[in-house]
């Protein structure tokens, strides 16, 4: 199954989550995610697609309110693997193999080192795949607050941008959302017709 597919269903039910606060969300053409998260802090849309503990972050000061992190739905009520993510490392190849080497040396500490890796992830402020390392976060003043966010990390599904077509997808994404939330355009048929441009665009 091409993933671009896979993001298809993704999409599809966001938008069952969407459609019954379509009359709480102001989507134009020009929408972009960074819209989203001020419209969603400011309290002039009542959900983001796009929030996690990062944005919580970045618009703590103009959040005045408690947000609340759920998974998305899914035909059997069980969360799936929706989440984009996670996110990594990358190594250029400049054709000296010892650098390379060096690198993904590096790269394996980092990840790996059960001292300096939690260290590495305090740091980026985002949450351990290794379940072993249980709460990094357990004695942080905003433990409570990071908790709903950490449950996330169950959902994480593969790192979406790395499909081909990923730019074509995200120019086609947007336009869908506001066909069917501003001319009421059939839910399945839109998603459908994205599906199949997406599809065609993987390279």
């Amino acid at each position: 199954m091409h993933t671009a597919l896979n993001v298809g269903v993704f999409i599809e039910r966001r938008l069952a989550l969407a459609l019954p606060l379509r009359a709480a969300l102001v989507l134009r053409g020009a929408y972009a995610a960074a819209d989203e998260l001020q419209a969603f802090a400011n309290q002039t849309c009542a959900v983001s697609f796009c929030w996690n503990f990062s944005t919580y972050s970045q618009y703590a000061d103009q959040t005045q309110f408690t947000p609340f992190a759920m998974a998305f739905p899914s035909d059997d009520g069980t969360p799936e693997l929706e989440m984009a993510g996670p996110y990594g490392f990358g190594i250029f190849d400049n054709k000296d193999q010892a650098k390379i080497d060096a690198a993904k040396k590096f790269i394996d500490f980092v990840c790996n080192d059960a001292t300096a890796g939690v260290e590495a992830v305090k740091t980026s402020s985002f949450f351990p795949v290794h379940s072993d390392w249980g709460d990094v976060y357990a004695d942080a003043e905003d433990a409570d607050l990071r908790a709903p966010f950490a449950l996330m990390s169950n959902y994480l599904g593969r790192y979406y941008n790395l499909t081909g077509g990923w730019t074509e997808q995200r120019a086609l994404w947007w336009p869908m959302l506001a066909e069917i939330l501003t001319t009421g355009a059939d839910v399945q048929i839109a998603a459908d017709n994205f599906v199949s441009q997406a599809n065609a665009n993987i390279g």
